[in-house]
This record gives C-alpha cells, structure tokens and sequence, in this order.
C-alpha cells in the first residue's frame, strides 16, 4: 500500500522496498510494485551502486539520467539507461532498517530534490511502521513459544500425575485439575462410557456445584455426546441455543460445550465435556489442545479401570457378589481396630442359609 502511494504521488515507473538483513548486513528484496499497481517479483535491472550509497550514507540520493550514472560508476545505469532514479533510506530513531529504490525509464528528471524530502518523511513513517509490525510478530511469536513451553509443561506433569497412581477417581481428578490450567471453562465433566450410556463420575464447577455426579445418560438420548463417541473425534457446540443437536440430557445451562474424546487401547472410554457461559467460546485450537491432554488421560483411565476390575476380582465372590472370605477377615479387622480406638459398640451377626448347596449348583 505504501509503495502504491509512493510511485502514484512522485510519478514513478516503479518502487521497490529493500529490508536490512541483520545477519549479514545486506539489503534483501522485500516487495516491488509497478505503476499499474501490479507485483514485482524480483527487482530487475536496477542500480545496486544506488542502493549501496543510500544503505553506507543513510542519506537519500537522486540520478537524472545515464550520464550522471556513468560519473558515479554505476554500470546498471548506463546498460539499462535508467533515465530518473531516487532512492531513500528508511530510518528509525536514527538506524538504518531498509531503502525505498524508485526509478523511471522513461524520462530524465522526473525525480527532483524536493522529492527527497517527501520521499524521506514517507520512509520515516514506513520505517516504523515496519518496525511496529515485526515487533508485534515477535510478541507474538515469543508469546506462541512461551504457551508451547507451558502446555508441554503442563502435559509433563499430568502424565507424572496419571502414572502414579490407578486409582480412578484420582485419575479423573487430575485430568481436570489438568485441563482447568490450559481451557478455560466454566464446568468440566467426565463421562465413561458403560455399555450403551454415558456415566458422569467427575463434574467440576466453577462457579457452583449444581453439576449432578451420577447423571447417566443414554447415547440415543444425546446426539452430541453420541456424535462424540461415534467419529472419535472432538466435537466444538459454538451455542447451544441455536443448534439443532440435542444435548439436553446433561442438565447445562451453558452455551458453549466442547466435546472431547477419552480413547485407550483403540476404543472410547468415555467423553471429558467443557462448556462456558458464553456463546462461541471454543476454538478449534481449545480442542486441539484438550484433545493432547485427553488422549493421556484415556490410557489412564483404562489402566485404573482395569486395575479396579481386577480388584474386585480379587476381592469379591463371583457367584454372590459378595466380599470372599479374605476380604471379609480384612474389613472385619479394620472395624475391630476402629471398635477399640474409639470404645463404640461392635456386633457381627452370622446367617446360616438352608439348602444353600442349591444355590452353589
């Protein structure tokens, strides 16, 4: 745009904008336009002795024609008869960032002195600008870096986290604890996926508990969360009250609701669900993101779960479903312990059922 402004205000054939390359000093070719407002690719027989006076004397230069190009020694002048040249640096609190090369191949002093001075108060505002550009690049930039360290250290310590312990309540705990530093939400939930109904086992609210723990809901009842657990994929409701899908059945009085997939061992175990008070709350990036942390979170989650299964193997009867008989010695100890700390009551009653062969056969 500065380029089209300047070749339109001082009659140019065509302006080029050079940048100074701070690793070897050099001027590098940044953007070219012509006098019908088209592109230039790369500058082209162009006066590189111009360019390197401007870049040594961070003063502004003017060439009428290819006679005075011969005096200064710039061959590219005479070969290419470059008939009107000017040329100025881009300065910013007096350092040189780049050079602004206009010329004219048409006609000789089309470029005056007094268009240095124009073409120099041009250059200070697009100097700065440039360097407000790339600053803000750089903050963003250093700003992209320092959410990729945090994230990945964030992720680190979940997966410290999920490792030590199988217990599964803990589990869940962490991977919302987790995800709470990372996406912002005002309720976060688990559901596991228990045949063909999603169990809600961990909700967290932030601004009050009205979340239920032991809500079940059935996949056909709840095309958003079935739709999560269908494709595998996480899925972004950008406002609830406009789409057409039904999510009724979690009881949120929320807008926005981002669905993420818990998958292990190449099946789902259940859906960690986000939502926000807010209409369009969730980027596809918050999914991204959330979708790292689930997918530590899942095989997690299948190891605790495992580990409880085999727990209760452990523990319980298979035909009664009933504590065995070693569970029953070790639970009874424990109350017997309590029984003497504290000097409460204790009693144990002993049922004898008839013919109970029957049941065993």
């Amino acid at each position: 745009s500065a380029l089209d402004e300047i070749v339109r205000i001082l009659g140019a054939e065509r302006a080029f904008l050079f940048h100074l390359d701070e690793g070897d000093g050099g001027l590098a070719f940044q953007v070219g336009r012509d006098a019908d407002g088209e592109d230039l690719d790369a500058p082209t027989g162009f006066s590189t002795t111009v360019l390197e006076r401007v870049q040594n004397s961070c003063q502004p230069m003017v060439v009428s024609g290819a006679q005075e190009g011969a005096v200064l020694g710039s061959e590219s002048v005479v070969v290419h008869d470059l008939r009107s040249i000017l040329a100025a640096p881009l300065m910013v609190r007096d350092r040189l960032v780049g050079v602004i090369y206009l010329d004219n191949r048409l006609a000789r002093g089309v470029f005056t002195e007094d268009d240095t001075e124009i073409l120099l108060a041009l250059g200070t505002h697009i100097g700065i600008a440039l360097e407000t550009a790339r600053a803000a690049q750089l903050e963003i930039r250093v700003e992209a870096e320092t959410q990729k360290r945090r994230l990945a250290e964030s992720l680190r310590e979940m997966i410290q986290a999920l490792a030590s312990t199988l217990d599964l309540d803990e589990v869940l705990e962490r991977l919302l604890g987790a995800v709470t530093q990372v996406v912002a939400h005002d309720r976060a939930s688990v559901f596991l996926l228990q045949g063909e109904q999603l169990h809600r086992v961990a909700p967290r609210e932030v601004v009050e508990d009205s979340a239920v723990p032991g809500l079940r809901v059935e996949l056909t009842a709840d095309t958003v969360l079935s739709e999560v657990v269908e494709t595998r994929e996480t899925l972004v409701v950008r406002d609830r009250l406009r789409d057409a899908r039904d999510s009724a059945m979690i009881g949120s009085p929320y807008r926005s609701l981002l669905g993420v997939p818990l998958i292990s061992m190449d099946r789902v175990a259940g859906v960690l669900v986000l939502e926000r008070s807010e209409p369009d709350a969730y980027s596809s990036s918050d999914a991204e993101i959330a979708l790292t942390f689930a997918g530590q979170a899942g095989v997690a989650i299948e190891n605790a779960r495992l580990f409880g299964e085999v727990r209760r193997l452990a523990t319980t009867d298979a035909l009664t479903g009933l504590l065995n008989r070693r569970q029953f010695f070790a639970q009874a100890e424990r109350e017997y312990s309590r029984w003497r700390r504290y000097g409460d009551r204790m009693a144990a009653a002993m049922i004898d059922v008839d013919h109970f062969k029957a049941v065993n056969d």
